[in-house]
């Protein structure tokens, strides 16, 4: 990692924790990736009822990686509890591939300018399969897509943790502009069931294609090692380039969501036709993670997907179809939305 270009496989092929993602240092990362399932409804094409299931033949010949489906599973063992349905599975290996994937580009950008790029493998799929791709077979965004427009926005903040001192975090903002950039910041502790308990402002000027760190805090300080697991970052830049707003937002967990008291959110949604583009607004009672809108049958993608709500913050998306007999009728019945806490038992 010391010069040149990096291949870096550690995690996927050694089944190593995203963790190894802040192992390394390189200069530019051409190659890295993490595997994810299809949707279902990619999977019903190539897979009878009898056989969706991700141990079963059908499915495991739609994987060209030996050991892939076992290596997602043991993965989804680590970070989830194991989820109820084959729906959720598919739906946590999507989950999981982003978040591996953001750990490493988050990881990089703001190591900057000792690295100045990574392209993550790969873009999509040309035939029905579990693959590291981010397109599915078919066209449709996988989770990952959408996670990808906002950790590799132009104006981005994030949390790492601090070079070899897990106890310890930071708060960086990358401004991937030409132009300089004036940011402010709020790191927000907010508790599973909703309560916002804690503000920390930050500022800093952002040089053009640069990182700079913004804060630097003691875990200890958002809470005991029990109240942790109770607790999340929210952390909130805005910043001024050339006189146009960017906004960013981004979340730090303290813990694997398997050891988190997730609340059991109850997400309301209405869709809406408004001279022709189709919306769903979205509301929340308590935080929901990796918020998912999904229309089955109909291809077609949301302006955004897969994100954090949050109680008194609606979102409202945007449906765009690529079927041009679909209804928005169908839209209205084929609309679900789904979040983590809904993949396991015990409500």
């Amino acid at each position: 990692d010391n010069r040149g270009d990096m291949h870096y496989w550690t995690v996927w092929h050694e089944n190593k924790n995203f963790t190894a993602f802040y192992d390394v240092k390189p200069r530019f990362c051409s190659e890295f990736g993490f595997q994810s399932f299809s949707s279902l409804d990619v999977a019903k094409t190539y897979a009878s009822p009898d056989q969706l299931n991700p141990t079963a033949p059908d499915f495991e010949h739609h994987q060209k990686n030996n050991g892939g489906n076992s290596r997602i599973l043991e993965t989804m063992s680590r970070y989830f509890r194991f989820p109820e349905s084959v729906d959720s599975i598919l739906y946590l290996s999507q989950v999981q591939q982003g978040i591996a994937i953001k750990t490493a580009v988050e990881a990089w950008r703001h190591l900057q300018p000792r690295c100045m790029g990574t392209l993550f493998w790969q873009l999509n799929d040309n035939w029905p399969v579990a693959s590291w791709s981010s397109i599915e077979y078919g066209g449709k965004w996988k989770h990952l897509q959408y996670q990808a427009k906002r950790f590799y926005a132009p104006v981005a903040v994030m949390v790492v943790p601090a070079d070899n001192d897990a106890s310890t975090i930071e708060v960086w903002a990358v401004n991937d502009f030409a132009s300089p950039a004036k940011a402010e910041a709020a790191v927000e502790l907010w508790s599973f069931a909703g309560q916002k308990l804690e503000t920390q402002k930050l500022s800093a000027d952002l040089a053009p294609r640069s990182a700079k760190q913004l804060g630097r805090f003691p875990v200890s300080k958002f809470g005991q090692s029990k109240e942790l697991g109770q607790r999340f970052l929210e952390v909130a830049l805005t910043a001024d380039v050339d006189g146009k707003k960017e906004t960013h937002r981004n979340e730090w967990y303290f813990d694997a969501f398997k050891r988190c008291g997730l609340g059991d959110a109850a997400v309301d949604a209405i869709p809406a036709d408004r001279n022709g583009k189709w919306t769903v607004t979205l509301t929340t009672d308590k935080p929901a993670f990796f918020v998912w809108a999904n229309v089955s049958g109909i291809r077609g993608e949301f302006n955004d997907n897969s994100f954090t709500l949050l109680p008194g913050r609606p979102v409202t998306l945007t449906f765009t179809p690529k079927d041009t007999a679909a209804t928005f009728a169908d839209f209205s019945k084929a609309l679900t939305v789904t979040h983590l806490r809904q993949t396991y038992a015990g409500r």
